[in-house]
């Protein structure tokens, strides 16, 4: 799933949010790749064992884990990453826009929104993912409030 959300991500390099980063996988996946990844998430055991596997890994220059809320990202200055992405952590946003629109303050003019959460149909005997979904900071659409 991590190479699927890098090809989505479409970027060579520069900074990247993981909002909500979990034990850290997909952070150092991205920092391999050559991004410096910013990681937040809000449970502590994730926190703890993500920071615990980017050290063991030797990735804490090109990862940061810290603790964080999607839904207030006022730690952040505006325009301050060239990616953000979630890998199956979205669906568990309380005010989904507000979190949208955290997002969008702070991604860089040209920056990419890449939500990555699994969907599966009930109604289905393959249960496979449905499509994810990719969004592209332009200066020119900016989310309505």
């Amino acid at each position: 799933m991590e190479a699927k959300l890098y090809t989505r991500l479409g970027l060579e390099s520069g900074k990247l949010l993981d909002a909500g980063a979990g034990s850290g996988y997909v952070a150092m996946y991205m920092a391999r790749k050559g991004f410096d990844v910013q990681a937040i998430d809000t449970t502590l055991h994730h926190l703890k064992d993500a920071q615990e596997n980017v050290k063991a890994n030797r990735l804490q220059g090109k990862v940061a884990v810290s603790y964080g809320d999607y839904h207030n990202l006022s730690a952040f200055p505006a325009a301050s990453f060239d990616g953000i992405y979630t890998m199956e952590t979205f669906v568990h946003a309380d005010d989904p826009n507000k979190v949208l629109k955290n997002f969008y303050c702070l991604l860089k003019p040209g920056g990419v929104l890449v939500l990555h959460d699994a969907d599966f149909s009930r109604n289905s005997d393959n249960a496979a993912p449905h499509t994810r979904r990719q969004v592209q900071h332009r200066p020119e659409t900016a989310i309505d409030d």
